[in-house]
């Protein structure tokens, strides 16, 4: 049985010493320091609906599953009004000749890279990182193009995206 008397609880807590500041403050340092490498480290995953119609081989072998713009409204939209794109998805726009497409950030959220394919789907000019605050600039293709991929922003040169590659789809 215990013998608690207020006598015993003011001895108990009067032998209690506070921790000491600096090692207080540099543990919490140590840990707010550990969660944001631990936050930033982490991928950013896009939660938004995609409707994958195909996929696109790329030069560094990896499979990217990409929506079709092949009407003129969607051509027109493109990736505007979404929130985000994964990182293993793109749109891809087919054209139905060869010609000089210009593009441009109008309702854009997220940052991309724009690459355009001829009509062997063989890069003839890619922009990077391009930004939504560019709107209402617009960027053209430096060669005629049948095909145009979009993609998040640093995906083309990890993909091995660049003038003269190839792709399948």
């Amino acid at each position: 049985m215990w013998n608690v008397t207020p006598n015993s609880v003011a001895k108990t807590v009067s032998a209690l010493k506070p921790l000491p500041l600096r090692p207080l403050a540099a543990l919490v340092t140590v840990l707010a320091f550990t969660l944001a490498v631990s936050l930033l480290s982490q991928e950013r995953v896009c939660r938004a609906p995609f409707r994958e119609d195909t996929l696109v081989l790329t030069p560094s072998g990896q499979a990217i599953g990409v929506e079709i713009a092949d009407d003129q409204a969607e051509q027109t939209k493109g990736l505007g009004g979404r929130a985000c794109l994964s990182k293993n998805a793109g749109m891809l726009f087919s054209f139905d000749r060869p010609g000089n497409y210009s593009f441009w950030m109008k309702g854009m959220r997220f940052n991309i890279d724009i690459v355009w394919l001829d009509t062997d789907r063989r890069v003839v000019g890619v922009k990077r990182n391009l930004s939504p605050a560019s709107y209402p600039k617009t960027y053209d293709s430096p060669k005629p193009a049948q095909y145009v991929l979009e993609l998040p922003a640093g995906r083309a040169a990890e993909l091995g995206l660049k003038e003269g590659a190839s792709i399948t789809f």
